[in-house]
């Protein structure tokens, strides 16, 4: 593998920009960048096909992105024959914002509960989340 081809910068089309912005103002996260980590780890959990896409936006420099390179790593263990494991973390991000915006489209919220319940049913516990913050 050649790292050096790799991006350096993760980019995202402002479909997705917008999708992870509304979340990120409904939800629990402190940052942008957490919202898109998780729109990633969505993709993976629920085997979305990475999305390609085009005019993408410069958003986070890797070194901010994945500070201690653990983010790629990982990606390369999961995907052993991506050569590009920063370009594949855009296309996860793109296909797991768009899982994710299928739980705003109704009224514009992000009802994280129901969306807790969608990815780990079993693993949701209803007393840590008051009904008002997860849109329930």
């Amino acid at each position: 593998m050649n790292n050096a081809q790799d991006k350096t910068v993760i980019a995202v089309t402002p479909e997705t920009e917008d999708i992870l912005k509304r979340v990120e103002e409904s939800a629990f996260f402190g940052d942008r960048m957490d919202v898109a980590k998780l729109a990633m780890s969505v993709a993976i959990k629920k085997h979305l096909v990475p999305m390609k896409s085009s005019g993408r936006n410069t958003r986070w420099n890797i070194g901010g992105f994945d500070k201690d390179g653990a983010i790629g790593s990982t990606l390369r263990l999961l995907f052993p024959s991506e050569e590009q494991p920063y370009r594949l973390a855009e296309d996860l991000i793109e296909a797991g914002a768009k899982y994710l915006n299928d739980f705003m489209e109704i009224d514009g919220e992000f009802h994280l509960l129901t969306f807790l319940k969608d990815i780990a049913p079993e693993e949701v516990d209803r007393t840590r989340f008051s009904a008002k913050n997860a849109g329930d």
